[in-house]
């Protein structure tokens, strides 16, 4: 249905417009009336015309300078203009302005139904397109899937800015019933100003809604409940994600309609909450500990944890969605440690195969589960080995190049973003020295090329490496190379004479 506005400052020639133009065989949802182009123009930046008629000579704005207005800020908009004077300069202009076409005064009823026709399915056409392509982006970001040289992230964020989405999971028996489901929610969301995408399925169809602002939750059961009231003899259950604003989130929102889903019972309804799935004999058993097990790679702790987390006997539907909560907590909030390499469509593509399987004993669930955990372990223990070695590696170039500052460890952790004492356990890990040791031996290495290659007197060499007391470089060379700085030059002489 598309959203109409005539633009003439002659009245009788307004109604006269209206009465010619047939909304239901054209399809036309609303027609709005003003007078001049001043108030169309502030009507049009309000959003939802698509469809703009105007005359040319109006006081104020004529309609050639509001089409220019709307070429340049709503260039999907289509205008049609309306003219007494069967002018060049006009029609030119008009091109340039990409209006649609050009009706001439006083307009025949076949001819500007045939242009408004034609128009309107130019419209379509192209809505038609564009729910297309975010139909096939929306599959992308929730399957994984994405074609080459596409972003769906990027569409999507573009298409939908920062509104409020979430999305929806139907199921609904008998199937044949689901485009007639489909097409009552895009009609009843409407009204509210909410933005609906259908995905049909066999199994299961999806509904992804989009709304600027806010929105009461309980509005949107009673829209639900008065599509259900209209489809007698139906089995209809729908399982709500939650709201989200990134559209790199919507992989979540999905796995929780599916959670949820799995929770309605006949023509049920319901929305997803973590406290659905935990009872409160385990409300105790926090997960945070074991994201904390995980980050100290305390493997006991995280099996001890998982035991707890699945006890014995469990029904079956529990123990379900306990893996599910667990493997969306897990992909949410590792996200930095993991990154690509678990893989995270696949992981959420198999989990919600299991949510749906009835095939999948309670065992098999548990233990892919478990088996997740573990790869996810090897994951950050393969990730913080690598890390440690690019971050030492790192520190160690830093420090040969400023020997002659004095580097305190908090100093250069402070650089790296760690705290000084993990990186000090780094230093020990990937060089077997503790940090001091490891400066003062590459200081005293750098004392011995000048001792050796230069003629720079024992003060000088100190002051270089940073110290500034020369008595304590003396004192420390010696007790690490057995030799005072002036005998270890003078048994160079003596070598050299050899």
């Amino acid at each position: 249905m598309v959203r109409m506005m005539i633009v003439e400052d002659q009245a009788w020639t307004r109604k006269g417009l209206l009465q010619l133009i047939d909304r239901d065989h054209l399809g036309i949802e609303s027609i709005e009336e003003t007078e001049n182009g001043i108030e169309a123009y502030e009507r049009i930046k309000q959003g939802g015309i698509q469809l703009l008629l105007t005359d040319i000579r109006m006081p104020g704005m004529d309609g050639l300078e509001l089409s220019r207005l709307v070429r340049e800020q709503f260039p999907e908009m289509k205008v049609v203009i309306l003219s007494g004077h069967n002018e060049f300069e006009y029609a030119q202009k008009a091109l340039r302005y990409q209006v649609r076409d050009y009706l001439l005064k006083p307009v025949q009823s076949t001819l500007l139904h045939q242009t408004l026709e034609k128009v309107i399915d130019e419209l379509n056409d192209g809505k038609e397109r564009e729910i297309h392509l975010y139909r096939m982006i929306l599959r992308q970001l929730l399957e994984g899937n994405p074609l080459e040289d596409t972003d769906p992230i990027g569409i999507f964020s573009e298409a939908f800015g920062h509104s409020r989405k979430r999305i929806v999971r139907l199921r609904i028996e008998p199937f044949v019933r689901t485009e007639e489901y489909l097409r009552l929610a895009k009609q009843a969301f409407k009204p509210y100003g909410i933005h609906a995408i259908p995905l049909p399925a066999e199994d299961e169809s999806i509904i992804f809604l989009s709304v600027e602002g806010t929105f009461a939750d309980r509005t949107l059961k009673a829209i639900f409940t008065e599509i259900s009231d209209k489809l007698q003899g139906c089995t209809i259950r729908v399982g709500l994600g939650q709201w989200f604003h990134n559209a790199d989130h919507a992989w979540i929102s999905d796995l929780e309609s599916v959670l949820a889903l799995q929770l309605c019972e006949s023509n049920g309804f319901c929305e997803y909450r973590e406290s659905l799935f935990v009872d409160a004999s385990h409300e105790t058993i926090g997960i945070q500990d074991l994201w904390t097990s995980l980050r100290q790679q305390d493997q006991i702790k995280m099996n001890h944890w998982l035991l707890q987390w699945f006890p014995e006997n469990s029904p079956q539907a529990q123990t379900r969605f306990r893996c599910a909560l667990l493997i969306k907590s897990m992909l949410q909030r590792l996200e930095d440690e993991i990154g690509d390499s678990l893989d995270y469509y696949s992981l959420i593509k198999r989990l919600k195969f299991i949510m749906k399987s009835t095939t999948h004993s309670e065992r098999e669930m548990v233990q892919w589960v478990t088996e997740t955990f573990r790869r996810a372990y090897d994951t950050m223990m393969n990730n913080e080995t690598k890390q440690g070695k690019q971050i030492v590696g790192w520190c160690q170039a830093y420090i040969m190049n400023h020997l002659n500052d004095e580097i305190h460890l908090s100093h250069l952790a402070e650089k790296v973003h760690f705290s000084a004492s993990h990186l000090s356990n780094l230093f020990k890990q990937f060089t077997g020295k503790n940090y001091i040791d490891f400066v003062t031996d590459l200081k005293i290495n750098r004392a011995l090329s000048y001792l050796e290659e230069s003629n720079m007197k024992i003060n000088e060499i100190a002051s270089e490496l940073g110290y500034s007391d020369s008595r304590y470089f003396s004192k420390l060379f010696r007790r690490i190379v057995g030799l005072t700085p002036s005998e270890y030059r003078n048994n160079l002489g003596i070598e050299k004479r050899r």
